[in-house]
């Protein structure tokens, strides 16, 4: 399928690596995924860069056809992960927080109101202390600390620098924590990092331990 058949209502500026990036106004772009789900929304839809003031991030935006006529503002995300029925209460959250990363399977889903509010502020708030979403270095500047939000509420977990060797080893398992609670792990490599994260844990608490013994001595 070529770019422009892909999408004819849309310059498309890249397509590689199984990724679409397409031209907005304002001199904005967004990516989606080269896949069929795409193309049926990129098919019958001209977007546009889209805020309502400056301190809110870019949307890619459209308008469709209302049914007694007329049209309605809409988001590319929203057409990409609709709804599952007139009663489901949910939005679509961007998963690292990037409102014109709109790759369906790696970026987008679906989560109560009250979780997407809360990743929306935490990852204004976070990423101006550690540029990682939900991580933030923990106000006694010896440790991270990670979080969360489901249905059940939000979770939180310190990450001593000591315990994990260096500042460097407490942010990769606050990260990593992270990443387990919120999505599913991402294939052998990610369940490879944690167990070499436990392993290092492990030794560097054993580590610990002897010199304890050593000092009690």
């Amino acid at each position: 399928m070529s770019d422009k058949h892909f999408s004819p209502k849309n310059r498309v500026l890249r397509r590689s690596g199984g990724e679409i990036e397409i031209a907005l106004t304002q001199g904005q772009t967004t990516i989606v995924e080269d896949s069929p789900e795409s193309a049926l929304v990129l098919n019958a839809h001209r977007f546009y860069a889209q805020r309502d003031h400056k301190t809110i991030p870019f949307y890619a935006a459209t308008h469709v056809p209302k049914p007694g006529g007329g049209q309605t503002l809409t988001y590319l995300h929203v057409l990409l992960l609709p709804k599952a029925n007139a009663d489901d209460k949910s939005v679509v959250d961007h998963i690292n927080g990037n409102k014109l990363d709109n790759r369906l399977v790696a970026n987008l889903r679906r989560v109560p109101q009250r979780q997407n509010q809360q990743n929306r502020a935490g990852a204004q708030k976070n990423n101006l202390s550690t540029g990682v979403r939900g991580v933030y270095r923990d106000g006694n500047g010896v440790g991270y600390r990670a979080y969360y939000s489901d249905e059940e509420g939000e979770h939180q977990k310190y990450f001593g620098d000591s315990k994990f060797g260096s500042q460097a080893g407490s942010l990769e398992a606050a990260k990593l924590w992270r990443e387990e609670h919120t999505r599913d792990y991402a294939g052998g490599a990610l369940q490879a990092q944690a167990q070499q994260l436990k392993a290092k844990e492990k030794k560097v608490t054993e580590t610990t331990t002897k010199v304890s013994e050593i000092e009690y001595k």
